[in-house]
């Protein structure tokens, strides 16, 4: 319903629910262009995001500063969206 109000979404790989590739893949579903930060601290799970969409899909490895994090945000809502 607020697809359009979402810049990015950033998401942990590992959830207890939903795993962080099934949601991935849930969010390219309904948005092909939905821009992500994947973060993990399982460096396997770089591979896995990547995987779901390389081009709209960032991946933060865990862990990561706060300055990291925000400069993640920028080049993500910098880059241009298809």
């Amino acid at each position: 319903e607020h697809q359009a109000d979402i810049a990015v979404v950033v998401t942990d790989m590992m959830m207890p629910v939903l795993g962080g590739d099934e949601l991935l893949r849930a969010l390219l579903q309904l948005n092909p262009a939905v821009r992500v930060i994947a973060v993990s601290g399982i460096s396997a799970n770089e591979a896995v995001a990547r995987a779901a969409g390389p081009e709209t899909i960032m991946f933060l490895a865990k862990p990561f500063t706060a300055a990291a994090l925000l400069q993640a945000l920028h080049d993500v809502l910098a880059s241009s969206r298809p």
